[in-house]
């Protein structure tokens, strides 16, 4: 039965005539979280606000050409076109002052007072977001595959942006693996950016996943929204491992917005000649955690990692390139070089993923760039 005051959309969702309301605001331009809260403070309820005049929302400081434009976009608003994309969308939005909406979204400064959810909010405890570059080496896709099978065999769940490059990388190996993954949108999901990821996306659903965004479904991607898009990556997870990532790229914003909410940071080093590999050293100068495995990052938390035989000293784990370069040392040393062209792979791809071999203790560095087995 739907309680008086509340009413049932074509999605199986109740809402009451309050987050209706919520609903509104969630779709006017210019209305963000800290305003939201702004407006709910000093009129007690969205629905007093929403019907408050144009006189009484310049009351609270708010400039003319602000207020002009809510009015403007209030005046053009149907509350039913919103109920619509939901129920075509299948999106759930899940309210602030609801008791499943997100912890660790509800620890932030300014938390969305609306989340749009496709899939499960039964995410467990154990959340690591793995980002990364859009213009991934061969070198970081190897090395997010190995780290996000490993981390799932944990129990993990893999958080990511469901970008190009790393983030995809991330969602796809959490699935192949058999565990959740959760991306977050900057866009509402019917904007799906990129759109080849709109895919993924449902098979990430299908498999106990999610697909989070702040924005109505129909909202179309903007360019603040991404990095304001990050601030919600890093609040669901418990870590952030940045894999490939320039100093100005959107990796290094992610991991500064993690530290600055207290959450540890982990990178992933890489070959010094690729420029991707600067953001990762340049977050380990700073004090990250360096990564070379997930018992790395299991053990910052005291995570189990036995319990579905991960890092079993009785059976070692290799990615399928990493096995190709053992086959190839099961004779003896060899060259960097050799081992190329052998793979047919370059050169530089080699050195960094022995370079991880190496601290991961699998290979030894014999000079003159020659490696050897670690037996």
């Amino acid at each position: 039965m739907v309680r008086a005051g509340s009413k049932t959309n074509g999605n199986g969702i109740k809402e009451s005539r309050e987050h209706r309301h919520w609903l509104a605001f969630s779709s006017l331009r210019g209305i963000g979280p800290k305003r939201f809260s702004l407006l709910l403070a000093y009129f007690g309820s969205a629905k007093t606000a929403w019907e408050a005049s144009q006189k009484e929302w310049r009351q609270l400081g708010l400039g003319e050409v602000v207020v002009e434009e809510w009015q403007s976009q209030k005046n053009q608003f149907a509350s039913q076109s919103v109920l619509i994309q939901l129920k075509n969308h299948r999106v759930k939005p899940v309210f602030l002052d609801q008791p499943d909406y997100p912890t660790g979204l509800k620890n932030l400064a300014n938390p969305p007072f609306v989340i749009y959810l496709q899939g499960s909010l039964n995410w467990g405890e154990r959340l690591i977001a793995v980002v990364g570059t859009r213009r991934m080496t061969s070198y970081g896709e190897q090395v997010t595959e190995s780290l996000v099978t490993e981390l799932v065999l944990a129990g993990v769940t893999v958080v990511s942006g469901l970008a190009r490059g790393i983030d995809g990388v991330a969602h796809r190996a959490a699935i192949k693996a058999g565990g959740k993954t959760i991306g977050v949108l900057g866009s509402g999901h019917a904007c799906f950016y990129p759109a080849e990821n709109a895919q993924l996306s449902g098979r990430m659903v299908e498999t106990g996943g999610a697909i989070v965004s702040e924005y109505p479904p129909e909202t179309t991607p903007q360019p603040g929204f991404f990095p304001a898009r990050n601030r919600l990556i890093t609040a669901l997870s418990r870590g952030v491992v940045v894999v490939e990532g320039g100093l100005k790229s959107g990796s290094l914003i992610t991991a500064r917005l993690a530290a600055d909410q207290g959450k540890e940071v982990f990178a992933v080093p890489g070959p010094i000649f690729n420029p991707g590999s600067q953001g990762p050293a340049f977050l380990v100068q700073s004090g990250a955690k360096l990564v070379t495995k997930a018992a790395d990052i299991l053990e910052e938390f005291g995570w189990d990692q036995e319990a579905r035989g991960l890092d079993s000293p009785n059976k070692p784990s290799y990615t399928i390139h990493e096995q190709q370069i053992i086959d190839f040392l099961q004779t003896g040393p060899v060259h960097v070089n050799l081992l190329a062209r052998k793979l047919n792979w370059p050169v530089g791809e080699v050195t960094g993923l022995l370079t991880m071999m190496e601290l991961k203790k699998i290979v030894l560095h014999m000079g003159s760039t020659s490696y050897r087995l670690n037996k």
